[in-house]
């Protein structure tokens, strides 16, 4: 976590990867642990390792009076116990990146609002 280090992902876009992915931009405290999401942190890194689906788009960001492209890696998973799945997104952008979401237990419908943008990547099931 000390160093970042480069990832290139399922499609060959290079990535930088470190601790600013769980660093809270607004308290500069970690993030982590968040919501007690602390045991799903395995969970995210699968979500940029081996996504089932990868979004682009572009958003306007007000505050820096411009746009910016952002790309979405979405993940769903099945945890040990659980009947239903859970889903994990993060986003990367110019800004930085962003942990949009990790539940571990998500319904179809929610899952289908977090796809947003052009999809890039679906895994083959």
């Amino acid at each position: 976590m000390t160093e970042p280090a480069i990832f290139t992902d399922v499609i060959g876009e290079r990535l930088v990867v470190g601790e600013g992915l769980f660093i809270n931009r607004k308290t500069g405290g970690t993030k982590a642990n968040k919501r007690g999401h602390g045991p799903l942190m395995r969970v995210l890194a699968e979500a940029l390792k081996v996504p089932d689906e990868i979004y682009v788009r572009l958003e306007w960001q007000a505050a820096l009076k411009k746009a910016v492209v952002r790309r979405r890696y979405l993940a769903r998973f099945v945890l040990p116990g659980q009947q239903v799945p859970g889903v994990a997104v993060f986003e990367n952008g110019r800004d930085g990146w962003s942990g949009v979401t990790v539940f571990d237990s998500a319904s179809d419908e929610y899952t289908e609002s977090l796809r947003l943008g052009v999809r890039l990547y679906k895994r083959n099931p």
